[in-house]
């Protein structure tokens, strides 16, 4: 049966509700079909907007007013750490399949966490006021930071995580592309479902209008006017839609393929930047629902669920207006985030997951620097940089990959040191250059020495080679003797007649 979930925050209680929840309940998991109802509920917890994270294992939660994340264990239940910061959290989203935090502070900067490895990189300069929303592209190549400064800075991703030194990545961090046409505060980014180029993203400021931008070339594809401040995005599945919240609580959908903009109704034929006013058709109101602070679609678009002041979580039908309330809680509802939908018929959708499991969170470490340089300048993994993970599913019985080899083998298999020796190899320029010796790790053939008879780097490259390899072996046949003497570690396996034809295919590699 097709079942769909979302998690829902609130903010500080403003007034006692007539509700059968703890008074502490904060965050909640509800489950929207096929019956709406409660799931499972997370204590002491005040988020703002934007400031609500959720993946397959954990969530977490921004205190507002607080340098705090509050992460709680889904698989448990429980509240599994409170992490602290150097600066108050003003919001936060997920990226690279659910692995890595970004989070935005009240004093301008952004954060990178990787929370199975601890490691924290820190942007200190990104805005000049509070960071107000993050969204990050599908492709999670990109991600798009909104402030109260009015400004939307374009980040690359793979700048803040990559260890090179070399690249274009420094230790200040600095936007690839700057979106600078809103007059005041940002207050919500959304971005699209594609992974292509031609990608967009969209932009919410309390001037009143929503910018549709080509992000990765900066060229603004259309604009709205609003008629009030929007205080919520959300773009359908197809992104052909832009669902807007506001603070009477009202919800508008702009169609980019309307009728009534058929002039330009693809977003990249633009034939003019004359901002739109959207017509009045697509406005839909209820009464006494109060504020609405945030949005969020179901998984074919065709339900929007909005989350108001007075606690109440409104479902719409996209083409028709309001239809129900489905649930009221103890404070005003800050965030909505859909979680994929379970029980489609064909398995497969569940295999494009992420195949490890995040059991535990590492808190992060600022001692481990964004980038760690050697003496040469080339950047080096830190000696502390472990990662804390599970693999998630069976390994498969028949035809394992060089991968399942490696993982089961008692070293690393021949075949994988052949393999990467190759990789090596296949570095070496054709025509070395004068830095050839410091840049690559070459394997040639060359064996003539320099003019004075002594070794060439790259024969001690070599020379280094054959003594791994035989240290490798030496400790292959201390294993065996081992074996062979009933102390062998358990977990390795098989019988002494096995482990001998293992280290012949080893001498034989």
């Amino acid at each position: 049966m097709l079942t769909e979930q979302f998690v829902a925050s609130i903010a500080a209680p403003t007034k006692a509700v007539a509700t059968s929840l703890p008074q502490d309940a904060a965050i909640f998991v509800q489950e929207l079909q096929p019956l709406p109802a409660q799931r499972q509920l997370f204590k002491k917890s005040v988020t703002a907007r934007n400031s609500l994270a959720v993946n397959e294992s954990h969530i977490f939660a921004a205190q507002h007013g607080k340098a705090q994340v509050h992460v709680y264990s889904r698989e448990r239940g429980n509240h599994e750490a409170t992490v602290s910061f150097q600066e108050r959290i003003s919001c936060l989203v997920l990226a690279a399949g659910g692995t890595v935090l970004i989070l935005g502070t009240e004093g301008g900067s952004i954060i990178l966490w990787e929370i199975c490895t601890g490691r924290s990189i820190i942007a200190p300069q990104a805005h000049l006021q509070p960071v107000t929303s993050i969204a990050v592209d599908p492709s999670s190549n990109h991600f798009l930071s909104g402030s109260e400064d009015s400004i939307v800075h374009v980040w690359s991703l793979f700048s803040f995580l990559t260890f090179d030194s070399s690249s274009s990545s420094q230790t200040v961090h600095t936007p690839i592309r700057t979106l600078s046409n809103h007059r005041s505060a940002i207050r919500s980014l959304v971005t699209g479902h594609s992974t292509s180029r031609a990608n967009i993203a969209v932009s919410a400021s309390d001037d009143n209008t929503a910018i549709v931008w080509d992000y990765h070339l900066g060229r603004i594809l259309r604009t709205y006017l609003l008629g009030s401040p929007p205080t919520s995005l959300a773009l359908d599945a197809a992104d052909r839609a832009l669902i807007a919240t506001f603070p009477n609580g009202s919800v508008q959908v702009l169609d980019f393929y309307a009728e009534s903009h058929r002039a330009i109704s693809d977003l990249y034929e633009v034939t003019e930047n004359a901002p739109i006013l959207p017509p009045p058709e697509g406005r839909y109101h209820a009464q006494d629902l109060g504020a609405a602070h945030c949005v969020a679609l179901s998984w074919d678009s065709s339900t929007i669920l909005t989350g108001h002041e007075s606690g109440k979580i409104a479902l719409w039908d996209i083409g028709r207006g309001f239809r129900s309330i489905i649930s009221t809680l103890p404070g005003p509802v800050t965030n909505l985030v859909m979680q994929a939908p379970t029980g489609f018929s064909n398995s497969s959708r569940n295999d494009s997951k992420i195949k490890i499991k995040i059991d535990k969170i590492t808190k992060p470490q600022y001692g481990v620097s964004s980038q760690t340089t050697d003496s040469s300048g080339n950047g080096r993994v830190p000696p502390n940089y472990t990662i804390t993970a599970q693999l998630r599913g069976h390994l498969p019985p028949s035809s394992p990959s060089l991968f399942t080899t490696a993982l089961t083998h008692p070293s690393f298999p021949s075949q994988l040191l052949d393999e990467a020796i190759a990789s090596l190899s296949a570095t070496t320029p054709s025509q070395p250059t004068s830095d050839h010796q410091s840049d690559f790790l070459a394997f040639s053939e060359d064996t003539d020495g320099d003019s004075f008879g002594r070794e060439t780097p790259l024969q001690s490259l070599q020379t280094e080679n054959k003594v791994l390899r035989a240290r490798l072996f030496k400790a292959l046949d201390m294993l065996g003797e081992r074996w062979e003497a009933g102390d062998a570690v358990k977990g390795l396996g098989g019988e002494t007649g096995k482990w001998e034809e293992g280290r012949r295919r080893y001498r034989c590699g």
